[in-house]
């Protein structure tokens, strides 16, 4: 630890616990800063004299290697500095007072942190470098920068010991000194403890357990010990809402001494035990409390651990390593760099006590207030006018300023004096008193009851009352600058404002334009940066004087013109063509596209609603009662007959879960029902008692039906879910049969796994041209590929007929329409696999699932067991995988639906959503005028007749003119339908609940599941939860097999393209393609209708352009250099990387020829610097601060052979030959491409 002896202000016995490699440096920066007699003390051989710091001071964390356990003590730097009035915080202190906040949880945040820390600090005033939490944090960054970078900066030491002497210290300081520093004789006197403890909730210390031997002095150093990990606690925050009794603690810990090999599982459960207590104890958290808990760490900060609201004691250290080895790929990396964030929720049961009341029996409340009315504190206004609260103010005022008899008459009902003093205060205040008074509107204000819909951390919708507010940005997915040009707002444009300058110290600036720096150039892209610095000279040249104030409420007043206009104009517009306001009626654009097609296109009986729970009630629940009949079935001897032998079995009229008959010795025959009864759809009596909503007592009409059965003979054996579920926990006999005969039964097909997105991938890293011998890189796009798949798209209709596996009765492949659950073999030689598998995140195309899975860089060598891959699919896109190779294995499930709809462009009969497009695809191209080539009568009708024939779209030649807001609507209209088809129904739901007893009631309510708890105030907390699985509603607007069916027609289309280049492909986007074109070999074919391919490269750049050099770093991740009308020495540079806004700020990092070194494994990965990013914190919390991007090549959905090329996971197409000698015949077949 370390101690300062002489200055009690600044880590006045404080203690730190730092590795011994870096206390030194601290030390030393802090005698620099003139704590000249700071030093080092072993805890361990000074633990007596320093025990009542330990007993007395905030937890920092327990030492687990030590045979004391030591609780060490929170390091409290200087508080932060206060800001001088009209100045604004510096880059630093704002660092510094978000790391003081907590803000920094993880190694990538802190890393980031830091890099931005040094590079403002060589332009940092010299009291900002003599912040004494300056030290600290370069430190504690210096960390965790080189965890984060791990040794991919070697100059990391060298900035580290440079940022240290600008902040004026020493840098030449041995890593031990030869000799202790001297300790003071005298040690301070401490100040005088009060007598009675502080106010608040104490806490009860509690040993940490011991794992192991405590470390030794460094004088045995020598002697090799077997360290166990030192569980410490960084920094540790909480809050506590009265009104809700519920605790918010969050805490950093860092697990020190992990190395390179993972700790055994029972320290790993030790380290959670501990962690989970000290929690406990700091609350005094009961066994059937309800928490929340929640653990972070850098490595997985987008995949924290988490678990929902439950009994406290139902957490453990056993439970939380179970969950961690069963969500995350490798527990491993979960404590790569052992830093841990720790969030924990406590919500105490109410207990059976309260206040003690002296009551009187039946008093109502109108004899309550009559008793209380004798009471001198108490005053009842009893006047006939509007100022009954004003008078009681004011007969509050009065008390206390004049004599009894006077304040007696002062109080009178007809008190001139009162009524006077009242009617002051009203105007004084400039209220009318002559308004309605009275506090149910103030109670409205303040606890009004909200709706809220979330779009992640986001509000969408809050409906308050009468009042519903939205957000413009759903409907409107365009810049503000961008809406004048859109619709058609000519007199509008969106101007330039210094809004850097927003401080109070240019509130009253009037004088010559202000410095460009202020107006965030940095953060325009190249032609709006040129288009400023024109304005900007040209009002220099002008002299123009500029007024702060006045130029702020002009450019508020031209934004909200510009919105308010632009509203305006599309709900005009959409009116006109749906017949509805949507900003009215819906919430988003895509609701409101659905709402237009429901009013207008929809026909009935065509799109079935999928009933909750599925088709045949097969969700999780009855997986389960499948498993338990094969137990049942195991010990019986006999097979029972099941969904899965002979489908659901009727007894009675009635269908049960499973059915045997057995012989009897007698002759006789035994009837056997075995019924499994779902918690919440059998209203379980424990777990979903009925409640006063229900319409229908389901638990009494199970017990019926049982005893139905029972009066007729039959034996029933029932088994309900959760006890079920003990029995998997606790019972030996089942266990052991489940863990001896794992059930390889798959799970019931879920539409929802059907529905992926689309190909993107890099097929190779990069290549150049070969411009001599005529070779040329050319890049299409799919036009409106979409709404070409709505179009002419063959959908399924109506409701589908269930085929299970083993059916006789399932239809043949060729004649399958809807969707398959089924496990297929993919082919090895295959170098565009056709379907998509979700795995690790990512939508990979592979033939390998194990390759897949693990993401394997060398050649696939698994089994055809390990290959196989089970997953559910449309069933065009299995029939064409069918025919490129793909083995059909085993049919779990099959939706079949009784036929479909596709647009016939003879007879001009539509299909399901042709009807819909084609009406917006005429408005579209309709408001876009005639096409520049048409300008004769006999071009315009032959562009016309084209139209019609090819995309079945009527044009009407009288309105063809150009309309930029119509234009814009049609186009949001065709692209933003679809995906409401695809919308989550099981989607978490968020509150605001101001009163205990609401939250106890949300909290206890059996059909929802709280996931979160977020103080707004103490006054207001924001609880969001989810509907258990089994309660899911499905909505009327929702059709995932429509959806799923619209990507699948995506990617189809999108492959027909690329199996014409195969192996000359370079890169897929969902709609686009990059390939190379080679004299002698087909280019894909271009055109202008829907579904055709346009040259994007040559509208971009002009007729002849073409690419000469191509580099792609992963999906949405490339650059290319483009031969601008064909010249190669007129070059062009584009590039696109997802996450990274290309401006002023990055344009000179983020570069082609940067990627490519990157690509080709020159360069290192490149640190993006962000100036300005916005960032949404918890409780809706909005802040702009400085961040930056790693941005580096990731291709990790193929297998990388060699420098430039890619080939899918699990691609052997050379399987037959000897192992040794497949290496050699893939690099010779690449050789061959070249």
């Amino acid at each position: 630890m370390i101690r300062n002896n002489c200055d009690e202000s600044f880590f006045a016995d404080k203690v730190f616990k730092f590795l011994d490699g870096e206390v030194n440096d601290l030390v030393c920066s802090l005698r620099h800063q003139g704590h000249k007699r700071c030093e080092i003390i072993d805890v361990n051989t000074n633990f007596k004299e320093f025990q009542p710091i330990f007993d007395d001071g905030e937890i920092l964390g327990m030492d687990l290697s030590g045979p004391r356990a030591v609780e060490l003590v929170k390091p409290l730097c200087s508080s932060p500095r206060a800001v001088e009035p009209g100045k604004m915080p510096s880059v630093l202190t704002e660092i510094l007072d978000e790391w003081d906040a907590a803000c920094f949880y993880s190694d990538e945040l802190l890393a980031e942190a830091y890099t931005t820390f040094l590079a403002n600090l060589v332009e940092a005033s010299v009291e900002d470098r003599a912040d004494p939490r300056v030290i600290p944090f370069l430190l504690v960054g210096y960390l965790a920068y080189t965890r984060f970078q791990d040794g991919a900066d070697p100059q990391a030491v060298l900035t580290y010991r440079m940022a240290l002497a600008m902040c004026g210290a020493g840098s030449n300081v041995p890593p031990h000194p030869s000799t202790p520093p001297a300790r003071s004789a005298t040690p301070p006197a401490e100040p005088p403890r009060p007598a009675t403890p502080p106010a608040g909730p104490s806490r009860v210390r509690t040993p940490s357990p011991q794992p192991g031997p405590s470390k030794r002095p460094r004088e045995e150093e020598e002697e090799e010990v077997d360290a166990q990990p030192t569980l410490e606690v960084l920094q540790s925050r909480e809050r506590h809402l009265k009104r809700f009794r519920t605790t918010f603690r969050e805490e950093v810990m860092t697990v020190r001494g992990l190395g390179d090999t993972l700790p055994s599982e029972n320290i790993r459960n030790d380290m959670f035990d501990v962690m989970l207590h000290r929690q406990r104890q700091a609350v005094q958290a009961k066994g059937d409390d309800r928490v929340i808990l929640e653990i972070q760490n850098s490595a997985n900060a987008n995949n924290p651990l988490w678990f929902s609201m439950r009994r406290t004691d139902q957490l453990n250290g056993k439970v939380i390593l179970d969950k961690l080895n069963r969500v995350l790929n490798s527990n491993e990396g979960f404590m790569v760099d052992g830093q841990l964030c720790v969030s924990y929720i406590h919500l105490p049961t109410p207990e059976a006590a309260g206040r003690r009341t002296v009551p009187v029996a039946n008093e109502t409340m109108d004899q309550w207030v009559e008793r209380m009315k004798a009471r001198k504190t108490i005053f009842c206004p009893e006047n006939d006018d509007n100022m009954c609260l004003v008078r009681s103010v004011a007969v509050a005022r009065a008390r206390g300023g004049m004599s009894n008899r006077a304040f007696s008459r002062f109080k009178e009902a007809n008190s001139i004096a009162q009524k006077n003093a009242a009617q002051k205060m009203c105007d004084d205040a400039h209220i009318d008193s002559t308004q309605p008074c009275g506090i149910d509107e103030e109670l409205v204000k303040r606890n009004i009851n909200t709706e809220l819909t979330l779009q992640g951390a986001k509000i969408i919708c809050m409906k308050a009352g009468p009042w519903k507010f939205i957000d413009s940005l759903m409907f409107l997915p365009m810049p503000l600058s961008a809406m004048p040009k859109s619709f058609g707002l000519n007199e509008l444009k969106k101007g330039y404002m210094p809004f850097l300058a927003n401080c109070p110290d240019f509130y009253n600036y009037e004088g010559r334009m202000l410095d460009k720096d202020l107006y965030c150039v940095s953060g325009m892209k190249s032609k709006a940066a040129d288009d400023f610095h024109k304005w900007y000279d040209s009002q220099v040249a002008k002299n123009y004087v500029f007024n702060f104030r006045k130029e702020l409420i002009e450019y508020c007043i031209s934004d909200v013109t510009i919105l308010r206009q632009a509203c305006h104009a599309f709900r005009k517009l959409f009116a006109g063509v749906a017949g509805f306001d949507p900003m009215f009626q819906c919430i988003t654009l895509s609701s409101a596209c659905m709402a237009a097609y429901r009013r207008n296109f929809l026909r009935v009986n065509t799109i079935g609603i999928v009933p909750p729970g599925g088709y045949h009630g097969r969700g999780k629940q009855s997986h389960s009662a499948l498993r338990w009949l094969d137990y049942e079935s195991h010990k019986l001897g006999k097979v029972i007959k099941t969904i899965h032998t002979d489908r659901e079995v009727s007894v009675m009229g009635r269908r049960v879960d499973g059915y045997v008959e057995l012989s009897l010795e007698n002759g006789g025959v035994e009837k056997r029902i075995y019924q499994f009864h779902g918690c919440f759809w059998h209203s379980c009596p424990i777990h979903f008692p009925p409640t006063q909503d229900d319409q229908t007592n389901r638990y009494e009409q199970t017990q019926r039906l049982t005893a139905m059965f029972r009066r007729n003979g039959f034996i029933v054996i029932e088994k309900w879910e959760c006890e079920f579920k003990r029995e998997l926990n606790s019972d030996p006999e089942v266990k052991a049969y489940f863990e001896a005969n794992p059930t390889t039964r798959t799970p019931p097909l879920n539409l929802r796994d059907g529905l992926a997105g689309g190909r993107t991938s890099a097929l190779r890293w990069y290549h150049k041209a070969d411009v001599t011998k005529g070779e040329k890189i050319k890049m299409a796009d799919v036009v409106s590929e979409y709404p070409n798949a709505n179009l002419r798209g063959a959908y399924p209709f109506g409701h589908p007929k269930l085929f299970l596996e083993g059916d006789p009765t399932m239809p043949p492949v060729e004649e399958w329409n809807g969707m398959v659950k089924i496990t297929v073999l993919p082919p090895q030689d295959l170098f565009l696999p056709v379907l998509p598998f979700k795995c690790n995140g990512k939508l990979m195309f592979p033939l390998c699932r194990t390759c897949a899975v693990t993401e394997n860089k060398d050649m696939c060598q698994h089994n055809a067991r390990e290959r196989q891959i089970t997953d559910t699919w449309c069933t065009p896109e299995v029939q064409l995988a069918i025919e490129k190779g793909y083995q059909l294995l085993q049919v779990h499930e099959l939706y079949q639906y009784p036929g479909t709809k596709v647009y016939n462009a003879e007879t001009g009969e539509d299909g399901l959503f042709s009807a819909y497009v084609r009406c917006f695809m005429a408005l579209k191209i309709q408001a876009s005028g005639w096409p520049s080539d048409c300008e004769t009568e006999e071009q315009k009708a032959k562009f016309v007749e084209d139209t019609l024939q090819h995309d079945g779209v009527t044009l009407d030649p009288t309105k063809m003119i150009k309309n930029p807001a119509l234009r814009t609507l049609a186009k949001l209209m065709c692209n933003s339908f679809w995906g409401k088809f695809g919308e989550k129904t099981h989607r978490p739901k968020t509150e605001l609940i101001f009163t205990y007893g609401n939250l106890m009631s949300l909290i206890s309510d059996p059909t929802k599941e709280v996931t979160s708890l977020l103080p707004l105030s103490d006054a207001c907390l924001q609880v969001t939860w989810m509907p258990i699985e089994d309660t899911e509603e499905s909505l009327p607007s929702s059709s995932l097999l429509h959806a799923a069916f619209t990507t699948c027609f995506g990617r189809m289309q999108l492959y027909k393209y690329l199996d014409i280049v195969r192996e000359r492909a370079l890169y897929h986007d969902t709609d686009s393609v990059a390939y190379i074109s080679r004299p002698g070999e087909p280019d894909l074919p271009t055109g202008s209708h829907l579904g055709d391919l346009t040259d994007q490269v040559e509208e971009d750049y002009g007729p002849g352009s073409f690419i000469t050099e191509f580099v792609a770093g992963g999906p949405k991740n490339y650059s290319y250099l483009v031969a601008k009308g064909g010249n190669i020495d007129d070059v062009k540079v584009c590039i696109k990387v997802r996450g990274i806004t290309i401006n002023r700020s990055c344009d000179e990092l983020v570069t082609f020829n940067n990627l490519k070194a990157m690509v080709m494994g020159e360069n290192d990965n490149i640190v993006v610097p962000i100036p300005r990013q916005i960032a949404r914190l918890p409780g809706w919390k909005i802040v702009t601060r400085a961040s930056s991007k790693n941005w580096q090549p990731v291709n990790t959905k193929r297998r990388r052979v060699d420098v430039a090329n890619t080939v899918p996971h699990g691609y052997n197409a050379w399987a037959e030959a000897d192992e040794e000698d497949q290496d050699l015949l893939e690099a010779m077949d690449l050789l061959a491409d070249a």
